[in-house]
């Protein structure tokens, strides 16, 4: 894990990132690692910059995660720069994915209904973990799958 460079970065994403990290060092690659934590480290640079108001993750919404891309898209590499390419973009995004998807499944397991509800068919239904998560994490699987999937592309609203 890198210790430089975090300082910019709100410190509620910081420490669920460094947990995040901690976590993949123990299966993953060094490189791989090293370039997930890059990653992390820059969009939570990025969030620091462009919305100094945001402090953790909860704080997070589509619109922070639709500009990133927007930013990410245009933004000129730091080796030859020139614009990120495609594989580039796609690389970030994905690693972006991961993260909030394990954040996401770890608030669903921690928020699991206990007793009589547990046994109740209706605390299976997706619509209970949809409230829990988004009202906790303020980052809905639902909103970030499509858009982090998508890439470069332009994400279309789905009705």
């Amino acid at each position: 894990m890198s210790v430089t460079g975090w300082t910019a970065v709100p410190p509620g994403f910081a420490e669920a990132a460094h947990r995040y990290v901690a976590q993949i060092d123990l299966s993953l690659a060094p490189s791989t690692v090293k370039h997930i934590e890059h990653d992390l480290r820059e969009f939570g640079t990025w969030v620091g910059q462009s919305y100094p108001d945001v402090a953790t993750c909860a704080e997070l919404n589509r619109n922070h995660i639709e500009h990133y891309k927007t930013w990410v898209g245009a933004k000129d590499g730091c080796y030859t720069a020139k614009p990120l390419n495609r594989v580039s973009i796609k690389n970030r995004l994905i690693n972006l994915r991961c993260f909030f998807d394990l954040r996401d499944r770890l608030l669903r397991s921690q928020h699991r209904p206990t007793g009589d509800a547990a046994n109740r068919k209706t605390a299976r239904k997706p619509g209970w973990f949809s409230l829990s998560v988004e009202l906790r994490s303020g980052v809905h699987h639902a909103v970030l799958t499509p858009l982090l999937n998508h890439g470069p592309r332009k994400f279309r609203a789905v009705p």
